[in-house]
């Protein structure tokens, strides 16, 4: 946020400490800001890179890609539904526009995850984006003695699910959302509040779970969460089988 206020340009560009840009990913983005002077954002894809240096598309592992058949960008007027349903939220490929990030609120001081979805949401209601399916960075998941964000969300699964959920909320409270994007965040918050209830069910806090899951239930109903909230009145050692063997700790599920 500092950043952001300190900057005199009138765009401005994200880097990670443990992720790289190729060479001419600025000069990428530039020409696309020089192509669609009324977009406010510009993202491209990325590789994430494991520790075993494997490298596989962002955009292909949020199932993404398929949208631009053979384009090689896209422009999105109303970005919002597409960002929460492909989880499209890499600040390390994003380039925006300086004004409308300053207009839109910043990044939430009080989340240490989701802070990126929080503020990349918000920008998708401010205008058009354009987004390249070129891999021009990559982002490293690497073993640091410092934790980063990835570790964190996997140690830290209940608070994980609760930042996202603050977001989720945030969003849905606002009178400026079209039919679409409502419903799309509508059915993420659901999944998001039964994946919270199976980690609250594993931390035998059931009375917890199931106020998640009967929140996944007002908002997005599924027969998934129903089970789900039936599970919590079963004995501890058999809800928590239950929970594990169908797999369900998974953000999602």
């Amino acid at each position: 946020n500092t950043g952001t206020m300190q900057a005199k340009g009138p765009w401005v560009a994200f880097l990670d400490s443990d992720d790289e840009w190729n060479p001419d990913y600025l000069s990428s983005q530039y020409e696309r800001i020089k192509e669609f002077p009324k977009a406010v954002a510009h993202m491209t894809n990325a590789f994430s890179v494991s520790l075993e240096m494997e490298r596989i598309g962002l955009f292909t592992e949020s199932n993404f890609l398929v949208k631009f058949g053979t384009k090689e960008y896209l422009v999105l007027e109303k970005p919002l539904a597409l960002v929460i349903e492909h989880a499209m939220w890499f600040l390390q490929s994003s380039v925006m526009r300086r004004y409308s990030l300053l207009r839109a609120g910043l990044f939430d001081a009080g989340l240490s995850i989701a802070e990126d979805l929080d503020v990349i949401a918000r920008m998708a209601l401010e205008g058009p984006f354009t987004i390249s399916k070129r891999e021009l960075v990559e982002v490293f998941r690497r073993d640091e003695a410092i934790e980063n964000l990835m570790a964190q969300s996997l140690k830290r699964g209940t608070y994980r699910h609760k930042a996202f959920g603050k977001v989720y909320d945030s969003l849905l409270s606002r009178g400026d959302l079209t039919r679409q994007e409502y419903t799309a965040i509508k059915r993420k918050q659901g999944q998001n509040l039964r994946a919270l209830g199976n980690m609250l069910v594993l931390a035998n806090r059931k009375a917890e779970a199931r106020h998640s899951y009967m929140r996944s239930l007002l908002l997005h109903p599924s027969v998934r969460s129903l089970i789900k909230c039936v599970i919590t009145y079963l004995p501890g050692n058999l809800s928590d089988t239950l929970v594990r063997k169908r797999k369900d700790i998974l953000p999602g599920e």
